[in-house]
């Protein structure tokens, strides 16, 4: 019976799933190994420079992966965009590098400057050729090689962490430059491998004039991604800066965890988000409609199986990574309820990029965001890290809401126009 209900999947779901389900072991043990070995300062403080990195990753990718996924229709023109992204990444990257380093210096002084800016590098380029090189793979459905690749990344990251173990001291500086030269390095050869693998020969494109274009279409998707990014990452900045690296270690534990949990829903979204595409490039907002309902209900069906496993769970923490992070049992408790609120905002939200609603997607990403950052600032002094739960939570309710309403509003206009 199981065999038979695995062959009515579709293909591309099994490969995605298998990849992320196999990116989710290696990475749980890896997570594991460098938490322990780190403990809540050392995970906290490398925690904190990853998420700055990771929000301002977004305006070096501009769209990127939306835009491939887009412009994957014929070769010429897929070849075209990759040649204008890699230049429009090369003219942005010292930008991006130096708001890094006037923000860490600035607002985060407890971390090791060389160090942050290192990081930034790996992250901003080496996670750029990763995400374009699987929006390639996705837009031709070839999701295997995602899969291969997302266990690849994972293993070297596994390897990295069991290197860091052995290291007698200054383990927090060796992982920021394992992580780095991770990413850096197979993102690159994944990217490359794409691109060989399919003939594609970049190197069309890439005019001012089409850097420029770039800009003006990407910005919207820059803002959006920096909004999504800040959801699960601003906060351990904030929390750095008013309770300290231990607090962001139990907390970033925690949420770290939600997106390890996530990752299933992930595999879905990969599919289906180049489908929405296509729906309405052929202009059937009905079927688009039904689509995404489907998409919620299957989300919705593995959030409340994966909130229930993880209030199950959530004792063995100490057990796993050490008393230190004790606390953080509590924290997952409370913040795994985010894992149903992202199952079904998530779809909205690709829904309305995919109906030409970015702008719109953007907009009230940010408005999250904001409540996010306010409710941080007035519940983490007294709160500390229970203070950044309940904002986290309180701000994807804040989204989920309003995310609704204006799906069915754009469902609306686009059906009276057609």
């Amino acid at each position: 019976m199981f065999s038979k209900a695995l062959k009515r999947l579709p293909q591309s779901f099994v490969w995605s799933f298998t990849g992320l389900l196999g990116r989710f072991v290696l990475q749980t043990f890896s997570f594991i190994l460098i938490a322990s070995e780190l403990g809540p300062s050392g995970f906290g403080t490398f925690s904190a420079a990853l998420a700055l990195t990771l929000v301002l990753a977004p305006f070096v990718e501009m769209g990127a992966y939306a835009i491939t996924v887009r412009d994957s229709k014929t070769p010429h023109l897929l070849a075209t965009s990759l040649g204008t992204t890699l230049k429009t990444t090369s003219v942005l990257l010292p930008v991006a590098i130096l708001v890094l380093t006037a923000a860490s210096y600035l607002a985060l002084k407890e971390l090791n400057l060389i160090l942050t800016i290192l990081l930034g590098l790996g992250v901003f380029v080496g996670m750029r050729f990763m995400y374009v090189a699987q929006a390639v793979n996705a837009s031709l459905s070839k999701f295997s090689r995602n899969a291969v690749f997302d266990m690849g990344l994972s293993l070297a990251l596994l390897i990295g962490a069991f290197s860091v173990k052995l290291i007698g001291s200054g383990k927090v500086d060796a992982w920021f430059l394992m992580y780095a030269s991770i990413y850096g390095v197979v993102g690159f050869l994944f990217f490359l491998f794409t691109t060989r693998a399919e003939r594609i020969r970049i190197g069309a494109g890439g005019s001012w004039n089409a850097i420029v274009e770039r800009l003006r279409e990407g910005w919207t998707f820059a803002f959006g991604g920096m909004a999504q990014s800040a959801y699960s990452e601003l906060d351990k900045t904030i929390l750095l800066n008013l309770a300290g690296a231990p607090a962001v270690g139990r907390y970033s534990m925690a949420v770290r965890l939600i997106q390890v949990s996530y990752m299933p829903i992930n595999a879905l979204l990969n599919v289906t988000f180049p489908k929405m595409f296509r729906l309405m490039d052929s202009n059937e907002v009905g079927a688009l409609s039904r689509y995404l309902l489907k998409i919620i209900l299957t989300a919705l069906v593995y959030s409340v199986l994966c909130v229930l496993t993880l209030q199950v769970l959530a004792p063995l923490l100490p057990n796993l990574f050490g008393e230190e992070y004790a606390s953080s049992t509590h924290l997952l408790k409370l913040i795994a309820l985010a894992v149903v609120l992202q199952g079904v905002y998530w779809p909205i939200l690709d829904a309305l990029t995919a109906m030409g609603f970015q702008k719109l997607r953007m907009i009230i990403t940010f408005g999250g965001v904001a409540a996010n950052v306010t409710l941080n600032l007035i519940l983490i002094p007294s709160m500390k890290e229970y203070g950044a739960v309940v904002s986290y939570l309180a701000s994807q309710l804040i989204l989920l809401v309003v995310a609704s309403v204006l799906i069915v509003w754009s469902t609306k206009r686009m059906v009276g126009k057609g």
